[in-house]
């Protein structure tokens, strides 16, 4: 999974990707093991929360992703 951030990207490597009954655009994972698709900066400018419930992810094969 990918996500974007500022001008560099955030890659979690070595989940699996699974079908599951989910509405069309949204994906789930777990955390801790997903955090680092989420920046220090990423937080609600409302409360300040960090913004683990609506970031862009990009789901991409292993050899697609970029080092």
């Amino acid at each position: 999974m990918v996500a974007a951030a500022g001008e560099a990207e955030r890659v979690a490597r070595g989940f699996r990707l699974l079908a599951y009954p989910t509405p069309i655009g949204c994906a789930a994972a777990y955390y801790p093991e997903a955090n680092v698709l989420i920046g220090t900066g990423d937080r609600s400018t409302e409360y300040g929360t960090p913004s683990y419930k609506s970031i862009l992810v990009d789901l991409r094969r292993p050899g697609d992703l970029t080092e």
